[in-house]
């Protein structure tokens, strides 16, 4: 009895000397948990008070819930991890804390797909989309999923033993477990995951070079309409000019004195009518003459007006799903390649050396800045709204 207690005091001070060397790690997990909970919270509150909600709204609550949960559940856990390196004492919530990180990334990484995949009909199918209804249906959907497939890490993970080298003492640590260290079945699990991975990276990039190609499209042509509009008027407004001219010999010797001076008053989109003191019926007869003679270039101008708020919401919209995609597939390719390497190698974390074990714990936690920076791309692409949501309702008239 007494040799057990003298193990577990010696074990207990190589754990604390060990997660000291964690320390920046976890100062750095714990500033990323204040910012990550805050910023999603105020995400939800700014797009979840809203009285009517579109589709991508929807989309933008359910990836700030899942982020907030990660930064809730999976950053505290991740740190108890950090704290309790070789003496990790239950396997239940080692089991329960990896299975919910699990999840939570299985979700997110669904939700990416089915948002690339709702941009690319929208904007390159001809204004396709989701109804509101089958968008939840969806999100939930996502969630199902993303808990059948990370179902395995509840049993993947548990209690490993860590070789030390004071006194031939054996800690616990809460990774995969002993006996699937190198296992066929954890290897085909992790092949499928990075085979998954690759795929979902190729979908995201082509879909948005497609919807990147198809926005730079629908601009150059609203210019060119805008343009074409432009001359249309002009041409309209000389034609104005020479009926009007012909009526009045006096507008005549007028345009002939100083037809610099009418030119510039074109170019600015003045109407002649007046300044050639028409009366009303003949600015109405000249009104309507000009509508029938460029019929397509009204029209031009109507559709130009009604589709430039439009597509300068989807546009916006658009481009923050792409930021937020591309940095999630960012801060996952280390994660990933860290598991794979653990997963593979037997014992390989007992193999670095302190600065390669930190760095290696990193990696491991490396998803974890997608929750984090998620908010702030939120905020980029709609300032004025993240600024009053982040601002306390009694300080409302100092966030203004």
């Amino acid at each position: 009895m007494q040799i057990t207690i003298m193990n577990k005091s010696v074990l207990d001070s190589l754990n604390a000397d060990i997660a000291a060397q964690f320390s920046p790690l976890i100062v750095l997990l714990a500033l990323a948990m204040t910012i990550g909970v805050s910023g999603n919270l105020a995400v939800m509150y700014r797009y979840g008070t809203q009285s009517k909600l579109t589709s991508s709204e929807i989309f933008i609550i359910s990836l700030s819930l899942h982020d907030f949960l990660t930064c809730l559940i999976g950053i505290p856990s991740e740190i108890a991890d950090l704290l309790h390196p070789i003496n990790f004492s239950s396997v239940e919530v080692c089991k329960l804390l990896k299975g919910l990180q699990a999840i939570l990334v299985m979700t997110s990484s669904l939700l990416f797909l089915l948002i690339t995949y709702d941009r690319y009909r929208r904007i390159c199918k001809f204004g396709k989309m989701m109804t509101l209804s089958k968008t939840k249906r969806v999100c939930v959907l996502s969630f199902v999923l993303g808990a059948v497939s990370a179902s395995p890490i509840f049993v993947f993970y548990g209690e490993q033993e860590v070789h030390l080298p004071t006194g031939n003492l054996t800690g616990v640590a809460c990774t995969i477990a002993d006996h699937y260290q190198g296992s066929i079945a954890i290897l085909i699990y992790y092949g499928v995951i990075v085979v998954y991975f690759v795929c979902c990276v190729i979908i995201i990039i082509v879909a948005y070079s497609l919807i990147r190609s198809r926005i730079s499209k629908t601009r150059t042509s609203i210019k060119g309409r805008r343009k074409a509009s432009a001359v249309g008027n002009i041409h309209s407004s000389n034609s104005r000019s020479s009926m009007s001219s012909t009526r009045n010999p006096d507008i005549n010797i007028f345009r002939a004195s100083s037809a610099h001076e009418i030119a510039n008053r074109t170019r600015e989109n003045i109407p002649m009518g007046n300044m050639n003191a028409q009366t009303p019926s003949e600015a109405f007869t000249e009104d309507s003459q000009s509508n029938q003679a460029h019929p397509r270039n009204l029209t031009s101008v109507a559709k130009t007006r009604r589709q430039k708020p439009f597509l300068g919401r989807t546009r916006r919209m658009t481009f923050l799903f792409m930021y937020v995609s591309f940095g999630f597939i960012i801060t996952f390719l280390p994660f990933l390649t860290a598991v794979i390497l653990r997963s593979a190698i037997k014992h390989f974390e007992e193999r670095l050396s302190t600065p390669e074990l930190v760095f290696f714990k990193f990696c491991l936690k490396s998803y974890f800045l997608s929750s984090v920076i998620n908010p702030l791309i939120y905020g980029i692409f709609n300032y004025e709204a993240f600024k009053k949501a982040c601002c306390c309702p009694f300080l409302v008239k100092w966030c203004n």
